[in-house]
């Protein structure tokens, strides 16, 4: 059987509105497609043999039922991520591939998913589209006479041919933009980027389309993301046709994805930032730094952290930066937050590790050594957790412990059922001494040392859990993608799987009391419990981007957090 994998970044190496734009640009000059046949029918198409360069690749189609012949239809060509398996396994079909299937449907666009080629690793097939020597140009090449290929089978416009891929994917799916003429025109990029330097000596047009990007600020590719983005702003790219779509999870790909991402490069649709609502209200920060973490330290003063930036709130509701972290488009940024008993704070992500001793500046503290033994420069964490002098710090297949406050750190355990360290999103304390982290694969796992968790057991599969929180009474809440809500009664040792009104992507939880309490996540998605969370009502803030923080200031008021320094106020 087959399976597919999350694996780090770059090439081979791996581990177990409306812009206003032409809908359709000035091509220029084309290759030359097959004339017009017209005999593809609709339907999926599984395993479909297609000779290129000497050998026998592989590809899967889907035409949507409504297809007809005398429209001209558009084209997306998915590069898949990394996967394993035996030579013939299908290992294209993953990867939010029923989701996929529903947007072109409702979308109306045909997509088409190639196979990459593999190589054999340890015994294990490992299929990655620059695995081998060349690859990328006969990947190319190959995807190229599949594009000419598809169009003498169905009538396909030239115009609106697209590239798509997520994790390894949006590197092949990038190689057109070496192509001139274009003969792709537009990207849908995920959790990925560039593996390696493009050549391209001409700039960049409006024939070469638009662009979306997504990619979560828990996960670990956003070295491939500034290196596209780097080689889009060096050739001139339009910063008017990119759109980079915000998110606060791991690395995943999702429907909604396919369907923003389709209205956006086919005819510059593009959400509306919105209204705020009724009943939130905006505090006013420095910049827009996007925030994914906030903490309240001992002296009750509010911290928030994320893109490149430090915020600390006085208690009139003022805002100021109290660190600048990196620089460029596109700096590091901090995933977890917190404050030890003496005032001292920890702040963690992207293989960084920062420190204060009053809360009012920051400087880089000491590197937490990558006991994953993954290739980064340090741990890459995503989330940590204080007490007493103790931090516990959790992140890629990997945690960490220190009893010193952050001076020096000893390797942590949080074991996945299955084999291997958990992919950690989040990690917190209650007040009774408890930990709970939440991650990739259903994981949710309890400590009460912050040294060694268990996972918990329990739940209904969830792909991603992002966040989660305790009422320091013995019940935890966890929240995580498509609306998924668990809830522990016995501190975090089982957990529950409860039903929520909405299928959003849900990125953080905070409780004011054992009664009161808010989740929220993508597309300014918020909703409130008042009943120990045995019923929810959806509190939307009207705003279309995400939201990743929550904390209570007191029992009746609640911050929350999210894209481009948004901070909101709610009495809900």
């Amino acid at each position: 059987m087959w399976k597919s994998l999350l694996v780090l970044g770059a090439s081979a190496t791996w581990i177990g509105c409306h812009d206003g734009g032409s809908t359709s640009p000035d091509l220029g000059e084309q290759p030359d497609l097959a004339p017009l046949a017209c005999d593809g029918v609709p339907g999926d198409q599984h395993g479909v043999a297609f000779e290129s360069g000497g050998e026998t690749r592989y590809y899967f189609l889907h035409v949507p039922s409504d297809y007809r012949c005398d429209v001209a239809w558009p084209l997306l060509v998915d590069f898949h991520g990394t996967g394993s398996g035996d030579p013939l396994d299908p290992v294209e079909e993953s990867w939010a591939f029923d989701e996929m299937i529903t947007a072109a449907d409702a979308e109306h666009f045909i997509v088409v998913r190639p196979r990459s080629r593999y190589a054999s690793n340890n015994g294990q097939n490992v299929f990655q589209w620059d695995i081998n020597k060349g690859d990328p140009l006969r990947n190319r090449t190959f995807a190229t006479e599949l594009i000419a290929s598809l169009s003498g089978q169905y009538h396909i416009d030239p115009a609106r041919v697209y590239a798509a891929g997520f994790s390894n994917g949006p590197s092949q799916a990038l190689q057109f933009l070496a192509v001139d003429p274009p003969l792709v025109h537009g990207y849908m990029i995920v959790s990925g980027g560039l593996n390696a330097p493009l050549m391209r000596d001409k700039a960049l047009t409006p024939a070469d389309g638009r662009v979306y990007v997504s990619v979560g600020y828990r996960d670990y590719m956003w070295s491939t993301t500034r290196a596209m983005l780097d080689f889009l702003s060096q050739h001139q790219f339009d910063e008017a046709r990119l759109w980079q779509r915000e998110s606060n999870t791991g690395h995943e790909l999702y429907g909604w994805n396919y369907r923003e991402a389709f209205a956006w490069l086919d005819r510059g649709e593009r959400s509306a930032t919105g209204t705020l609502a009724t009943g939130w209200q905006i505090e006013t920060v420095p910049d827009d730094a996007s925030i994914t973490a906030m903490a309240i330290d001992p002296s009750g003063a509010v911290h928030a952290a994320g893109q490149g930036a430090i915020y600390r709130r006085e208690g009139t509701g003022t805002w100021s930066r109290t660190a600048t972290l990196g620089t460029g488009a596109l700096p590091p940024h901090i995933n977890g937050l917190c404050f030890l008993d003496d005032g001292k704070g920890v702040a963690v992500g992207e293989s960084t590790l920062y420190t204060t001793t009053d809360g009012k500046s920051w400087g880089a503290g000491p590197s937490v050594t990558d006991f994953g033994n993954l290739g980064f420069s340090g741990a890459y964490l995503n989330g940590v957790a204080c007490a007493g002098k103790q931090v516990v710090g959790a992140g890629l297949w990997t945690s960490a412990t220190s009893d010193d406050g952050g001076a020096t750190w000893d390797k942590g355990s949080m074991p996945q059922p299955f084999g291997g360290e958990a992919f950690v999103t989040s990690v917190r304390r209650s007040t009774q001494g408890t930990f709970v982290a939440t991650g990739y694969y259903d994981y949710l796992g309890r400590s009460t040392d912050g040294k060694s968790f268990v996972a918990a057991t329990g739940t209904n599969p969830v792909q991603w859990w992002n966040d989660v929180t305790s009422d320091g009474q013995g019940h935890w809440w966890a929240v995580g993608e498509a609306g998924a809500l668990a809830y522990s009664s016995d501190d975090g040792v089982t957990f529950a799987t409860r039903a929520l009104p909405t299928t959003e992507d849900l990125y953080a939880v905070g409780f004011a009391n054992a009664q009161t309490g808010l989740v929220v996540g993508a597309h300014g998605t918020a909703l409130v419990t008042h009943d120990a969370g045995a019923t929810w009502s959806p509190r939307p803030s009207g705003l279309d981007g995400y939201l990743g923080a929550v904390t209570w200031l007191d029992a009746t008021t609640v911050l929350v957090a999210g894209e481009r320094g948004t901070i909101l106020r709610a009495t809900p």
